[in-house]
């Protein structure tokens, strides 16, 4: 087995707290995405954030085959809060649209339940994925990266992802409800003896952030 540098094992921690904070403060449905390697990569992330977490966890794995990632948001409880890991485990030779697809157009879904979905990729799938389905991916609020040992290429990828022009929401309604969520988080953050500053003060980013897509619509 290979030694863990301490700054990975670090930064691996960060990435946990930010998680845990993001599903703790906001009260409504949270979209975050997670990059992994190995399948022990999701099985630490599932142990560490039980013991973190007094809530359920569901996992669905995907090949190719023609069916969607958000259909148990519907089929779960809505009185009770689920976090599902969405896997995506399939062969990249072969084509994801049908998974994207679903994603892109049912992902209004995500406004009607109170449920956690991560979705976690190996890196080349979740550029392939933010390609065919640029709406669905506007409507995240984290991208962690749960890889236990970062392969040469992780820097070639993020670099590709960062280099295409980010999809934005365009639908006010949704800008709104997304702000809204960020006040409440802040709120019920802000003042916790315990807070991550770091933490605090990217929300308050990500909060400006969409205030200012909101300028750019008009009132009908």
């Amino acid at each position: 087995m290979r030694a863990v540098a301490p700054s990975q094992v670090d930064n691996w921690t960060k990435k946990l707290k930010e998680l845990s904070l993001l599903i703790k403060f906001s009260p409504q449905s949270i979209l975050a995405f997670g990059i992994f390697r190995s399948p022990d990569d999701i099985s630490h992330l599932k142990k560490a954030l039980s013991s973190e977490l007094a809530m359920p966890i569901v996992e669905q794995r995907f090949e190719h085959q023609v069916s969607s990632p958000l259909t148990i948001l519907r089929e779960l409880p809505s009185d009770k809060r689920h976090i599902i890991f969405s896997i995506y485990q399939g062969d990249l030779d072969k084509n994801l649209s049908s998974y994207a697809g679903f994603a892109n157009i049912q992902r209004e879904v995500l406004n009607d339940v109170p449920h956690v979905l991560l979705m976690f990729f190996r890196e080349r799938a979740l550029t392939d994925f933010i390609k065919q389905a640029p709406d669905f991916w506007a409507w995240r609020s984290a991208v962690l990266d749960f890889q236990s040992e970062a392969p040469l290429s992780l820097q070639e990828a993020w670099q590709a992802i960062e280099s295409q022009e980010q999809p934005r929401i365009t639908d006010r309604e949704a800008l709104e409800a997304r702000a809204q969520g960020y006040k409440e988080l802040i709120e019920s953050y802000a003042y916790n003896q315990d807070r991550d500053d770091n933490y605090l003060g990217r929300t308050y980013f990500r909060l400006a952030s969409t205030l200012e897509d909101l300028t750019e619509y008009e009132e009908p």
